[in-house]
């Protein structure tokens, strides 16, 4: 792992720095303060195993980790069933609204297979959190294959394993409705956003989960989650800018987007408000 990578990774609970060490079961990054370890596992930090995980975090990261192969699959299945378009038209519809730019360091919470980073410029960094090690080893090769620079960890996206203010831009998609503590997850992805960058999350709407809920898949996993399809807006803190919440997919989805204050701390705009 690189110094660089090192130097802007934190103990994801105590924020606290780490230090790189060896032995023999191999490397591990170390907790400067308390001493608590966590193990890179083949190249990956592991911050998060499965035994760490509870509630939905644990039924979904058994979904992913079973369905990670055929994802992808799924997903363009679904678009062609429903006549949606393909994988690609699909996220650029929100992709483009994400404003990144050439050498821009990005980080993407779940990102499971990293579809996503086909559409993005390749001369960024791409990070990515996810809490499936099937979804993280799938991504990996999927990132190599395209010669992406990449840095992936496995780790919960209520608890970034990162510094504050290093990412060009933070989006999450597919999944915060499976997440313990959405609100948690907010705020760990501005905390670690650059005043001033781009926040987004994409979700299904309860018309998409209506078609999910149907199929046999769903019923071990999905009973009940299209209750809780409602786009987190009430979750963004108030001092954030151009909060804006579209529609996109013909109302499959929803895209909610807004942006870290420039300067830290800086007081809420009365004049906020949803456009």
């Amino acid at each position: 792992m690189d110094l660089d990578t090192i130097a802007m990774l934190r103990d994801p609970t105590t924020h606290a720095k780490l230090r790189l060490a060896s032995g023999p079961e191999g490397e591990r990054l170390i907790n400067v303060d308390s001493g608590a370890s966590y193990p890179i596992r083949e190249g990956v930090p592991a911050f998060v195993s499965r035994a760490d995980l509870t509630d939905a975090n644990q039924r979904f990261t058994k979904f992913y980790d079973l369905f990670a192969p055929v994802y992808d699959a799924m997903i363009s299945g679904y678009l062609w069933v429903r006549r949606l378009g393909n994988d690609e038209s699909f996220r650029r519809e929100y992709l483009k609204d994400l404003g990144v730019k050439d050498h821009d360091r990005i980080l993407e919470i779940s990102i499971g297979t990293g579809r996503n980073s086909r559409y993005l410029p390749k001369t960024c960094e791409f990070f990515g959190v996810d809490i499936s090690w099937g979804m993280i080893k799938r991504c990996k090769a999927a990132m190599q294959e395209q010669g992406l620079r990449h840095r992936l960890f496995l780790a919960n996206g209520e608890y970034l394993p990162f510094e504050d203010d290093v990412f060009d831009a933070v989006f999450h998609v597919g999944g915060i409705k499976f997440f313990n503590d959405k609100a948690r997850a907010i705020r760990e992805m501005i905390r670690v956003a650059k005043p001033g960058a781009k926040i987004m999350i994409v979700d299904p709407t309860e018309m998409t989960m209506r078609d999910v809920e149907g199929t046999p898949i769903a019923k071990s996993f999905f009973k009940g989650i299209k209750d809780l399809t409602t786009a987190p807006v009430d979750l963004v803190p108030k001092d954030m800018r151009d909060v804006e919440l579209r529609d996109i997919l013909q109302g499959r989805f929803y895209c909610l987007q807004f942006r870290k204050p420039e300067r830290a701390g800086a007081a809420a705009d009365p004049t906020h408000a949803m456009r």
